[in-house]
């Protein structure tokens, strides 16, 4: 059995902060799970498309983060337990049905997770969705650590049954992709999920802008109770943290004469060696989410004493809580990561309570206020707001921290469709046409040498803004976006489009899946989130249905078809559409594997080859390397795509033998 569904209390299991969240949902007694995938909160969903069937729980991949959440508000307003869950770029797409909900809320429970991005590792910004929380009278939570992701899940869902509010679980890449040791409760594994029925009331769910104002004082008394519990949350939590030990530093032994006001503190060897550690200064520390952790460490390798606060409830602060923290030390040192939001939030805290202790962070310069924290970036902002100075053991000690490490820019897969399709494009319009991108994998075409994404801002903006192209210079715009995106967002602007006749080639490049976050089904794709036989909408006759007079199917492994649709879409009149299908060549080799297939790899003839570099200048596949000046393909990396066999000019590249894959 899986251990993420097993019933044995107590029972301890290794799992990722995803997995955790998914476990903490079921002990909370989750009805209905709702999201569109996106990195990092994907691995929750592929928890819930493996175990829901066999726990009793509704689980679907949405078609967009809008949806998923309209999805789940219906089942909470008939009282249903709900989660819902995206990226934090995903919340911005809720967002217009997330702001009246909140004013609204429901019967039952329902919390959303926001996985924020700190350091862009899969997004195209760092936004921090805790202002979010306060923009939209959420309240939020933050987990520090896996196993608390779980029991902060659980404990959300309870809390937003008993203010019947949604609840935000606020998480971050290092505590989604982190894992750590669950101790299990009670799940209830039912056989089927879970109805109930919609109980009407007069105007509840309904709020016209008459009835809007009295709903914003419904909120804000909500967040009134809501502050009280937070006053009282369980996973808010002051420590004394010791880190100066005997054989470091003896403060009781020092005499007052080594005691005087040319006695420095400084960071030795690494270890803080403090001159005045009798001097009664007490630290203060306030840190959330991940960053708990990277602070224990830092305090450790530092040897500092500090009192820590720990807030689990971020949205309401428990201000009564802060100021008494407050109260207790003579400096405060903030450590968050992103935007200073507790930071500014503290010394509102501290204005209203008359304390003028310094409260260090953000604003003096001592953290950024970019990129995701490390233990190192957090030891360097303590040092700077303490004053301290760093020596080091020596000019010639290597520090981690400060080391360049070499960087392996993405690419697409060797055989990627979307690689053949890019070359056909940039091999017509080259750098005289406007590539208009998505968000995908695709997303990859915009290195070299395929050049292929001039621009690229949300999921579906690629339609919309070759619209504003069209409309503001005569040259050539191709619009690509894939056929999960064309799905959750990316028909609006082709809708828009076609009613203001603007020019452009929309590439529609299908895949078959979403390939981006681990091939989870889309609409397009007759399977559902279980993987079982599904209805599939077809993308063609959605655009037939929208009056678009060139649409054309491809295949985009055929260069020399595909590059004679690419030439007659250029010159239509008006929008053109393409749709270049063709599966991801993940899941072909993966089906080839199951049907005890082998790829046939491509091979470069030696002798005929002139070594024009075409094929690496051209199309940069990653299955292509160079040896002794030879021009090689790594039989175990090609897919057998056939791409570069059709640009080579001397015939030089071919199919010979089999390789394993």
């Amino acid at each position: 059995m899986d251990d993420l569904i097993s019933e044995v209390i107590g029972k301890k299991i290794l799992a990722l902060g995803n997995e955790a969240i998914a476990r903490g949902a079921l002990e909370g007694r989750v009805d209905v799970v709702t999201a569109y995938p996106g990195t990092p909160s994907t691995e929750i969903g592929d928890t819930f498309a493996r175990i829901a069937q066999k726990v009793g729980v509704y689980f679907e991949w949405s078609v967009n983060e809008k949806v998923a959440l309209e999805v789940a508000i219906g089942a909470a307003m008939s009282g249903l337990r709900c989660m819902t869950f995206m990226k934090q770029v995903g919340l911005n797409v809720a967002a217009d049905a997330l702001m009246t909900y909140c004013y609204i809320g429901h019967r039952g429970a329902h919390v959303i997770v926001s996985a924020d991005d700190p350091s862009c590792h899969s997004s195209q910004n760092e936004q921090d969705n805790r202002l979010f929380a306060r923009f939209a009278n959420l309240p939020m939570l933050e987990p520090s650590s896996p196993n608390e992701a779980k029991e902060m899940t659980r404990y959300a869902l309870d809390i937003s049954e008993e203010l019947e509010q949604p609840v935000m679980l606020r998480t971050t890449t290092r505590i989604c992709h982190t894992r750590g040791v669950l101790e299990l409760n009670k799940i209830d594994i039912r056989e089927e999920h879970r109805k109930t029925e919609f109980i009407k009331e007069k105007y509840r769910f309904t709020k016209i802008p008459a009835l809007a104002w009295e709903a914003h004082t419904r909120v804000l008394d909500v967040m009134d109770q809501a502050r009280r519990i937070s006053e009282k949350c369980p996973f808010t939590t002051t420590e004394e943290i010791n880190g100066i030990d005997e054989s470091h530093t003896d403060a009781h032994d020092r005499s007052d004469a080594s005691r005087d006001a040319s006695a420095s503190s400084k960071i030795q060897d690494g270890f803080f060696t403090d001159e005045s550690a009798d001097s009664g200064e007490k630290i203060g520390i306030i840190t959330s989410g991940v960053s708990y952790g990277h602070l224990k460490e830092a305090l450790e390798s530092l040897k500092i004493n500090a009192r820590v606060m720990k807030i689990g409830m971020t949205n309401p602060l428990p201000d009564a809580s802060i100021a008494n923290f407050l109260k207790s030390c003579n400096k405060v040192i903030m450590v968050e990561e992103v935007e200073p939001y507790l930071e500014e939030q503290v010394k509102i805290i501290a204005k209203d309570n008359d304390l003028t202790i310094p409260i260090l962070g953000k604003a003096d310069g001592h953290f950024p206020r970019i990129f995701e924290y490390s233990i190192d970036i957090v030891r360097r902002g303590i040092i700077s707001a303490l004053g301290l100075e760093m020596e080091t053991k020596s000019d010639n000690a290597l520090n981690v921290g400060e080391m360049e490490l070499p960087r392996r820019p993405p690419t697409l897969c060797p055989g990627c469709p979307h690689r053949a399709s890019f070359y056909v494009s940039r091999k017509i319009n080259k750098d005289h046409g406007i590539y208009s991108s998505d968000i995908g994998c695709y997303s990859l075409g915009l290195l070299p040498p395929l050049r292929a994404a001039d621009v690229w801002v949300c999921m579906g903006a690629s339609s919309g803004l070759a619209c504003g192209f069209s409309e503001s210079t005569d040259q050539p715009i191709l619009a690509f976006v894939g056929d999960s995106t064309f799905f959750h967002s990316g028909l609006s602007g082709l809708i828009n489009a076609v009613h203001h006749n603007h020019r452009f080639v929309y590439v529609i490049l299908d895949n078959s899946t979403t390939a981006m976050t681990g091939h989870q089904p889309h609409p397009g794709i007759p399977r559902n989130s279980f993987d079982e036989i599904a209805p599939a909408v077809d993308i063609k006759k959605i655009v037939e249905a929208l009056g678009i007079t060139f649409i054309e199917e491809v295949n985009p492994l055929d260069l020399e078809k595909t590059e004679e649709v690419f030439r007659r879409a250029m010159d239509h009149q008006s929008v053109s559409v393409i749709i270049a299908k063709e599966p991801c060549t993940l899941l072909k080799l993966r089906e080839m594997k199951a049907r005890g297939q082998r790829v046939v790899p491509y091979n470069v003839d030696l002798n005929e080859c002139k070594k024009c570099m075409k094929c690496i200048n051209t199309l940069a596949c990653p299955a292509f390397y160079i040896r002794n000046e030879d021009i090689r393909i790594n039989p175990s990396m090609c897919s057998g795509c056939g791409v570069c066999a059709q640009i080579c000019s001397f015939d030089a590249i071919s199919q010979e033998g089999e390789a394993v894959l």
